[in-house]
């Protein structure tokens, strides 16, 4: 849920607003996150780690890249894709197409999809690159 905060003009302008992210082993945290063309998704600076995130209102990351332009682009590129505004539950019954699309804007825009280990689009990208990989072979 996005949090209120009084906001320098600068950060105003720039479409800076707090956001409570899940940080492994901290809980959620409130941190500065950046809008974006796609209602629903923002960039923010990575938790103790160097570069970008781009994520979903929610908070859970989609994605690492190392510039915030680059998480701008990867958000619209999927501003089309589906509406971001919905919530984690209802986005999981397109959980497959969104994964897949997901992962080719973000890798378009110099980035990488962040997988949970054993997770669902670790299992599907998985899949994906076995079959590619039996295409070749």
């Amino acid at each position: 849920m996005i949090t209120s905060e009084k906001h320098s003009a600068e950060e105003e302008e720039a479409g800076a607003v707090a956001l409570l992210v899940p940080v492994r082993g901290r809980g959620r945290i409130a941190v500065r996150v950046h809008r974006t063309l796609a209602d629903g998704l923002f960039v923010h600076r990575a938790v103790g780690q160097p570069g970008w995130r781009l994520c979903h209102y929610s908070g859970l990351a989609l994605a690492a890249v190392p510039h915030r332009w680059q998480g701008a682009l990867a958000a619209a590129l999927l501003a089309g894709v589906t509406d971001w505004t919905r919530g984690p539950a209802d986005l999981r019954a397109d959980v497959a197409a969104l994964i897949e699309a997901v992962d080719g804007a973000v890798r378009q825009a110099g980035g990488e999809l962040l997988l949970t280990p054993g997770g669902e689009a670790e299992r599907l990208l998985s899949v994906r690159s076995q079959r590619s990989v039996s295409r070749v072979a």
